[in-house]
């Protein structure tokens, strides 16, 4: 029995916990007497928000990378001591958005030396409510909204005007129990946005609007819904975690794609690579995930499975993963101070993963009207690849009607090894489509290889 038990731990071993093959090189930044519960860095200029000991909520800033540290200033009268800091403004670095416990949302806009509320006394401000969370839209500074959350129910309030005038976006339901929102600015087009909508009994709805808040539309239901990543390269494609699913299609459909997910007792955070739409990185109970192929491939990063995130909770989500798209480093704050990890140190271990063969897989959804999604995979170059695929890096991809007349063609170009995806849009050729069987190609020197797919009205 000992022995089946060793090579049982041994294959559970080898089936879960595949690690980026880099340097261990997580480097501590300090905070160390802290849980540091939100990161946010641009260059140089690094802002967190920590807890100590006792629980009291406090604001360090470094404006040298993390080489000193300073506390914010909490003797404004509107912090008492304590303040809990949600968001920093992407379009000015020392705009802070903060709360107090379970208290109204505030402002600072000179790096945390005076406060004001960002809500002010006026409707919808209603008693015994807290704001729960702040979203800054990703196209105007001026537009913010807060889940707003009083006793056990919640609701979405949203500002175009930085905060001088307020309005609620629509109604979503609940239960005797309550409700739990989450929301998500589009990060392409400025007038659509989302909210997961948990009813904390029954069911779990997923709502998509289309026209900045006025109207809204439940497209699915049954779903997780603690918070939701849209695909800044492709805004079609839509995850939800706290369990891990993904829509191609704006949130109509819903699939489980990570099925080489390990089996883990908790998920943190979730965010999206602002440098690679296909990767994403999860904080768990077992270490930091790199998760790649848009969520196929969970590969543990390399000595993360040492930082102490003891201090969070399944039920916390804090907001401890950041990544600096200029600089190319992944902060992680854990339960004893701040972490960096320089994403460029992994190039090597990413090539050691890059696809060792030519795929091209079926598009998504299909039958599909109006658009579909097809991906394919582009081989690392080795001795078992012909010479004359290795000499070449263009590659074709065209769409082909039944009679074998090309239609349009996705893509001819020069491509490095990866797995990549193009979108093929039945109404932009120059006409509209009819329903039938189509035909799709890739082509790369001696390779090819052809798929069929269904347009229907």
């Amino acid at each position: 029995m000992t022995k089946y038990k060793f090579y049982l731990i041994i294959s559970f071993s080898l089936l879960f916990q595949s690690v980026i093959p880099a340097q261990n090189d997580w480097q501590l930044l300090g905070l160390e007497d802290f849980a540091v519960e939100y990161v946010y860095a641009k260059g140089d200029t690094i802002w967190t928000g920590v807890r100590d000991s006792n629980r009291n909520s406090i604001i360090y800033h470094s404006f040298n990378g993390g080489d000193d540290w300073t506390k914010v200033d909490d003797t404004d009268t509107l912090i008492n001591g304590s303040v809990y800091l949600l968001s920093v403004s992407p379009y000015d670095i020392i705009t802070l958005y903060a709360i107090v416990y379970k208290g109204r949302g505030l402002i600072s806009r000179d790096g945390g030396i005076s406060w004001q509320y960002l809500i002010p006394e006026a409707e919808p401000w209603p008693e015994r409510t807290w704001v729960k969370n702040i979203y800054i839209s990703p196209h105007n500074k001026d537009v913010i909204s807060c889940i707003l959350k009083w006793s056990l129910w919640e609701t979405l309030i949203i500002t175009t005007d930085g905060g001088e005038s307020w309005k609620e976006l629509g109604w979503f339901p609940g239960s005797s129990h309550g409700n739990e929102l989450s929301f998500a600015f589009d990060p392409v087009d400025s007038t659509k946005m989302y909210v997961a909508a948990d009813d904390n009994y029954l069911n779990s709805i997923f709502f998509a609007s289309y026209d900045f808040g006025e109207t809204w539309s439940a497209l699915s239901s049954n779903l997780s819904t603690k918070w939701i990543i849209v695909d800044w390269n492709n805004n079609k494609r839509i995850y939800l975690f706290e369990y891990p699913m993904r829509s191609e299609d704006g949130g109509y459909n819903w699939t489980y794609p990570f099925d080489g997910k390990p089996g883990l007792n908790a998920m943190y955070r979730s965010i999206i690579d602002p440098n690679n739409s296909s990767v994403l990185y999860a904080s768990t109970n077992a270490g930091i995930y790199r998760i790649t192929d848009f969520g196929e491939q969970w590969i543990l990063m390399q000595g993360s499975e040492s930082l102490d995130l003891s201090s969070f909770s399944s039920g916390d989500y804090p907001e401890h993963l950041f990544i600096d798209s200029t600089t190319k480093k992944l902060y992680v704050g854990t339960s004893q101070g701040l972490y960096k990890y320089d994403l460029l140190t992994s190039v090597e271990a990413e090539k050691e993963n890059l696809p060792n063969k030519f795929v091209l897989y079926q598009n998504y959804p299909n039958p599909f009207n109006p658009t579909t999604r097809i991906k394919y995979q582009i081989p690392k170059i080795n001795s078992q690849i012909n010479s004359k695929i290795q000499n070449s890096k263009l590659v074709v991809l065209k769409v082909y009607d039944i009679l074998g007349k090309e239609v349009t063609t996705l893509v001819n170009d020069q491509k490095q090894p990866g797995t990549y995806e193009v979108e093929f849009n039945s109404l932009s050729i120059g006409g509209k489509l009819p329903s039938g069987v189509y035909f799709y190609q890739l082509k790369v020197a001696s390779f090819s290889e052809v798929k069929k797919m269904i347009l229907i009205e």
